[in-house]
């Protein structure tokens, strides 16, 4: 197993983008080369810190505040009543933990959804919560049996989402330039669409609110 193999089989596999890299594998390839440090993953804490600390021969380090800092273990969920299906969610979510269609409502899978928080901020309605997980038992090096049995997962469901985009962006290139165009123009037009019912829709709710 590389070096690369062996720190990404460290990292908790969240996707969540906080160490400043696209992903988990590619901070695990900044950190083989010596071009990161050990202390900017904030999901995995200090066990995690410590583990690569020991794989690496480096000093431990307090977690990176620049990074943010570590949280309870934790999933999110859609509020199905305000959902409008914009899809926001959907392309930004790492791992292909939410469900729906364009215009039709969305919903997380718990048992996947790994608590990047990635889908949170394109939200135009606010309707996506964090709902915390019962704590675990955390080591005090590493990450628990639990822990390494959803990163497993986590990291066969993302490299299933990169290679299935590879092969959108591989077809996507091959279309006529007048297809490209009508295409974004279409998209476009869609979302534009989808964020005035969004804020029609909102507008509404605190209405009868009031």
């Amino acid at each position: 197993m590389s070096l690369v193999q062996q720190i990404d089989q460290l990292l908790p596999q969240t996707q969540c983008e906080q160490c400043g890299f696209e992903g988990c594998l590619p901070y695990a390839q900044a950190l083989s080369e010596g071009e990161s440090d050990i202390n900017r993953c904030p999901p995995g804490g200090e066990p995690v810190m410590r583990a690569l600390a020991q794989l690496l021969d480096r000093p431990e380090k307090a977690i990176d505040p620049e990074c943010g800092t570590p949280s309870p273990i934790h999933t999110v969920y859609i509020d199905e009543t305000l959902c409008i299906g914009c899809t926001k969610c959907l392309q930004a979510c790492p791992v292909d933990a939410i469900v729906g269609a364009k215009k039709k409502m969305h919903t997380i899978i718990a048992s996947e959804c790994t608590g990047c928080d990635l889908c949170i901020p394109p939200c135009p309605l606010d309707c996506i919560h964090i709902v915390p997980s019962q704590e675990e038992n955390l080591p005090a090096i590493g990450l628990s049996p639990e822990q390494k049995i959803r990163a497993a997962k986590s990291r066969a469901r993302h490299e299933a989402r990169q290679a299935r985009n590879a092969n959108r962006t591989t077809i996507t290139k091959t279309l006529p330039p007048q297809e490209k165009t009508l295409a974004n123009r279409s998209s476009d037009a869609d979302m534009l669409s989808l964020i005035a019912m969004a804020k029609a829709k909102t507008q509404a709710k605190h209405t009868k609110r009031d």
